[in-house]
């Protein structure tokens, strides 16, 4: 198996970071074109606090329709998103995320999720289990370190950094602001 240095390298791009708030994401995840304008409204309207032990959830949608620059189509809307072939992310790891919910919400201010918790289990064979593992905006000053000791694959590691922040945080989900998987 190749090892890969992965939580290494996301503490040095936490270190180096020149903002604030960063975005811990995956490198196959798109940013919307609108994403930095809406959260800089929200910023201003003091929508993002001062807590820095508070998450903002960008809820995860798939693409699935006709080969074309996804890039360049990703809906401005949430009401867009149905109607050009996106869906909601399948994954276990993201079942605590109510998408059904989350698309009838009119409000622009974020809305507070139930606190999550979690328990790092593992099954009768040693794997972990998955737990939820969003992909949000904080305060780079409240993220604790990755634990560098862990080698693998990205997928693996995700789910592993994910449980280290979910104990400590406050969770909100912006009713206007999502990411793509492609």
């Amino acid at each position: 198996d190749l090892l890969y240095p992965t939580n290494f390298l996301r503490n040095v791009a936490i270190d180096f970071a020149s903002t604030k708030y960063i975005i811990l994401l995956e490198a196959d995840m798109i940013i919307p074109k609108y994403l930095r304008k809406n959260l800089m409204r929200h910023l201003r309207m003091g929508h993002i606090g001062s807590n820095i032990n508070t998450a903002y959830i960008l809820p995860l949608w798939y693409y699935n329709g006709p080969a074309m620059s996804v890039k360049n189509n990703i809906p401005g809307t949430k009401i867009e998103l149905n109607k050009k072939h996106y869906f909601p992310c399948p994954y276990d790891s993201h079942k605590f995320m109510n998408y059904s919910s989350w698309m009838q919400l009119s409000s622009s201010k974020p809305i507070k999720l139930p606190t999550y918790k979690h328990g790092l289990q593992m099954n009768q064979e040693g794997q972990l289990l998955y737990g939820y593992e969003p992909y949000v905006l904080v305060n780079r000053a409240s993220i604790p370190r990755f634990q560098e000791s862990i080698k693998c694959f990205a997928d693996k590691v995700n789910m592993l950094s994910a449980m280290t922040i979910c104990s400590n945080f406050e969770y909100w989900v912006f009713t206007d602001v999502y990411i793509v998987n492609y």
